[in-house]
């Protein structure tokens, strides 16, 4: 292994450590040490939040996971354009966790700000989609919400009964 190779291979592990530490803080849910990764570009669209992830997930469907070392020839080859790297869970079982590697690659930025960032090593982070229902910071939840179940739909169904109540009184205000 190669030294761009050992500090993609560090990088993506302190991630994933710190992603599951985010991840146990806020989610009921148990995880499994042994991880899995399937890759995505972040692209820039128009869409709303809702129609993108529907499309991720489609999208995520189709990819076959890979383990850390098979997908480290992949970022190796479009290091160079990386500006910005998110790792989530995308699926957490008690026996694997699935986590969804996106990137933002150099490429989408605008050309004078890309100059700038160009040379500089990609930006890491480890990030968690927190539900639209969700009370507060206290409250913990599934983080498999995104891939629907009958939970979610309850909650979802009781978020948007409340949110609607809300647009009406704040018309009835004006």
């Amino acid at each position: 292994m190669n030294n761009l190779q050992e500090s993609l291979k560090e990088s993506i592990q302190v991630s994933t450590a710190n992603l599951f530490k985010v991840a146990k803080a806020c989610c009921w849910n148990q995880f499994s040490s042994n991880c899995v990764y399937i890759l995505s570009e972040i692209e820039d669209t128009e869409e709303n939040f809702h129609e993108q992830r529907r499309r991720r997930r489609q999208q995520n469907s189709l990819k076959t996971p890979q383990t850390l070392e098979q997908i480290l020839p992949t970022l190796e080859e479009i290091y160079d354009n990386l500006y910005d790297v998110n790792l989530y869970i995308y699926h957490a079982k008690k026996r694997i966790t699935l986590i969804e590697i996106q990137y933002y690659p150099i490429s989408s930025l605008d050309s004078a700000y890309a100059e700038k960032v160009r040379h500089r090593a990609p930006m890491f982070h480890s990030k968690i989609t927190i539900p639209p229902y969700r009370k507060d910071d206290e409250e913990k939840f599934d983080i498999n919400w995104e891939l629907g179940g009958i939970k979610h739909r309850w909650k979802m169904f009781w978020w948007w009964r409340k949110a609607r109540k809300m647009i009406q009184n704040y018309g009835k205000e004006r």
